[in-house]
């Protein structure tokens, strides 16, 4: 049996720059973690990521979280750092893979307790979080209770803090109303507008039904671009000249809105049957290109126009850029 594995070094790649040291209780379990066998106190991972996929234009929101718990169905919790709000005030919340949000404890140290007394839900993500039904697993929540006690002394180890049922959510609040912004803008953006123009040809019939769109592949890197229709065949799509001033004015607003954020190098645009084009810009994941991968200097020079911050440059990005 593995044990837990948590990279304590990378765990500081969940915070903004303005966090210069996770947390200490985050390390101190951290280290406790490595010691057991993984599943017993949870089914998950202690590292860090954000996956901007989780919101439409999550690339927006970067510095108001700080994702440290990975679930095996990708889901993920951490910190909700909205508001600069101090890091022991910050509470730490959910953001599933299948678009559930809400708010787990109110601060680090009362997750870790209801984790030590497997205080969740046994449905949806937090499932993951209780002990495994079959008794030959290893059961070491007994243990992170005593550690906890050891760590943060009765008063502490004693609380248990967590929403009740029908008490208001602020970040599920936050997740219906203020994680819509991004889509809203976008739609309503003149350069968006004219993109849907220009491909208008591309939108399925009104009888269509919602799954049935057109997906136009962009690769994007220094003056390397290509748009291709993926489709039908990633054949290259002849408005590519009249499509250019539009998507780089919405790539350099991207980056301009968020510093820190740079520029994204592929995008999916999606033609659908009724509503505006809708352009998902892919900044973490590696850039798919279908007519001839970029020279690594062409990613270089993104970085130099728009630097991007140390935690939004993922492993196949660094390696370019070295």
């Amino acid at each position: 049996m593995t044990n837990y594995s948590p990279r304590t070094d990378e765990l500081i790649k969940a915070f903004p720059e303005r966090i210069s040291t996770p947390p200490a209780l985050l390390l101190a379990f951290a280290d406790w973690l490595a010691a057991r066998p993984w599943g017993s106190v949870g089914a998950f991972d202690l590292s860090p990521g954000w996956s901007d996929h989780m919101i439409f234009g999550g690339e927006r929101f970067f510095r108001q979280f700080a994702f440290v718990v990975r679930l095996p169905d990708g889901s993920r919790a951490g910190y909700w750092l909205r508001d600069d709000r101090p890091l022991e005030q910050a509470p730490i919340v959910l953001l599933g893979s299948e678009g559930e949000a809400e708010t787990w404890a109110p601060d680090l140290p009362s997750f870790l307790v209801r984790l030590a007394t497997a205080d969740f839900d046994d449905s949806g993500p937090a499932s993951d979080l209780m002990p495994s039904p079959d008794d030959a697993d290893p059961n070491l929540r007994g243990d992170l209770a005593a550690w906890l006690g050891a760590r943060l002394g009765a008063s502490g180890a004693d609380r248990l803090k967590r929403p009740r049922p029908g008490e208001p959510d602020a970040f599920r609040d936050w997740y219906l109303t203020g994680a819509r912004e991004p889509e809203t803008d976008l739609a309503h953006d003149p350069d968006t507008q004219a993109i849907t123009k220009l491909l208008e040809r591309y939108r399925p019939p009104a009888s269509a039904a919602p799954w049935d769109v057109t997906t136009l592949s962009v690769g994007w890197a220094g003056d390397h671009v290509e748009i291709v229709n993926a489709s039908a065949g990633h054949g290259a799509v002849p408005e590519k000249d009249a499509l250019l001033p539009h998507l780089a004015a919405l790539r350099r607003k991207g980056a301009e809105r968020t510093p820190g954020v740079g520029l994204w190098h592929h995008a999916w645009i999606t033609i659908a049957n009724e509503d505006p084009a809708r352009l998902d810009a892919i900044y973490l994941f590696e850039p798919k290109f279908f007519l001839g991968q970029p020279p690594a200097e062409a990613f270089r020079a993104d970085q130099r126009s728009a630097p991007r911050a140390a935690r939004r440059i993922p492993d196949w990005l660094a390696a370019l850029l070295a």
